[in-house]
Order: structure tokens, then sequence, then C-alpha cells
């Protein structure tokens, strides 16, 4: 190819991906907040945070837990992961993990699916184990793992990982 012909064509996409660069951040630059759809503005609901040391077992009052995490890599620190409910307004990934506790122990783990098709359901139990404070998981797949829950709000939690 000519190199006149080469120089021009990668101008034209330099300037092609300049100008999406702009309108991507003229258009989505406030992607990262969280929604604030509202009937009634002047009645936010605050919550506090709450640090847990033992984790939370079935049958208590932690419904803050169950629901649907999506895993947050913007929000990871170190050994860290941290996650937010499925409804919070996600800035573009190229897939995001997750997992759901349920209440009576059922345990959802949302796999990033191989041809970036969304995310495939693995099922399994979770339960608490007092002794070393952890969330053990096991899996329909026949692996198990232990989370640490290291915080809990209602819009983030922050877990570690145990294998």
């Amino acid at each position: 190819m000519n190199k006149k012909y080469m120089i021009r064509r990668f101008s034209v996409v330099m300037r092609l991906i300049s100008i999406l660069a702009i309108v991507l951040v003229l258009l989505g630059g406030n992607k990262c907040k969280k929604s604030e759809k509202s009937d009634t503005p002047d009645k936010t609901v605050k919550t506090a945070r709450v640090e847990t040391p033992n984790p939370p077992h079935k049958g208590e009052d932690n419904k803050a837990l169950y629901k649907k995490w999506i895993h947050s890599h913007e929000d990871d620190q170190e050994d860290v992961k941290a996650y937010r409910p499925d409804t919070y307004e996600f800035p573009p990934a190229r897939g995001r993990s997750g997992f759901t506790f349920k209440e009576n122990g059922e345990f959802i783990q949302h796999n990033i699916h191989p041809a970036d098709r969304g995310t495939v359901p693995v099922n399994g139990k979770w339960e608490a184990n007092p002794v070393n404070k952890t969330l053990k998981i096991s899996l329909e797949d026949k692996t198990s793992y232990q989370i640490e829950i290291v915080s809990l709000e209602d819009d983030m939690l922050k877990v570690k990982i145990l294998r």
C-alpha cells in the first residue's frame, strides 16, 4: 500500500476516535452516578454502614444481603472485592460477574458468559460458618469457596474471596 494512503487513513481513524470519545463524554458523563429516580425528592433514605465482624445467619434480619450483587471492579481495593445491587447504574464494561443470596440459603453465582452474552447462572447454597466468621458457598458443579464479609450496606457489599 501507498505510504500517503496509510497516513491519511490513520489520520481519519484518529479523528473518528476523537469525535467518538467527545460524544461519549457528552452523552454519558453522569452514567457512573446512582440513579436518583424518586417521586419524593426530599425523602431520601440514608443507611448506616454496618460492619459485620460475624457473617449474617439465615433467619436473622439481614435484608441488605438478600439480593443480586454485581461486581463493581471500579470500587475494588487490593484483595477486597466490591459489589453493588443490580439496580445500580454501572458504567459500560465487558461483562460483570455477581451473585445472589436468598434468605432460605439458596445462592446463585452469575458468571460472565463466554461469548459476552450476559451471565451464566450456577446454583448453589450458602451457609454461615461462625467458627471462622465466613460464608461457605457450595455450588452445584461441586466447587466451593468461602467469603469473608468486610462490610455490608444497602448499596455496597465488600468481601474477601477465600479459596
